[in-house]
């Protein structure tokens, strides 16, 4: 929730913490949660694709594989470097 809302704060160990005064959990982010999104047309369209379309959407999602194959490694003990991630890989 704190990374949708932005409320933290820093505890005595100097790393960010959520505002929940204790260990409770604070809940999971739902759609009413996200702030309104506003789309922006830029320019002319992009003619070296077959569609014009210039897209960024693309660069929110970069670490996600990256945080899968971490949360691979931290609940198989094996770390996987390649992509897709496999079953055969993890036997």
């Amino acid at each position: 929730m704190a990374g949708v809302t932005g409320k933290t704060r820093a505890t005595g160990g100097g790393s960010p913490a959520g505002t929940a005064p204790r260990a409770e959990p604070v809940g999971i982010p739902a759609h009413a949660d996200v702030p309104d999104l506003d789309v922006v047309f830029v320019g002319t369209p992009d003619t070296m694709r077959p569609l014009g379309i210039k897209g960024i959407g693309e660069i929110g999602v970069v670490g996600v594989s990256a945080a899968i194959a971490n949360a691979v490694y931290h609940a198989t003990g094996r770390r996987i470097r390649s992509l897709p991630i496999t079953i055969e890989q993890l036997l």
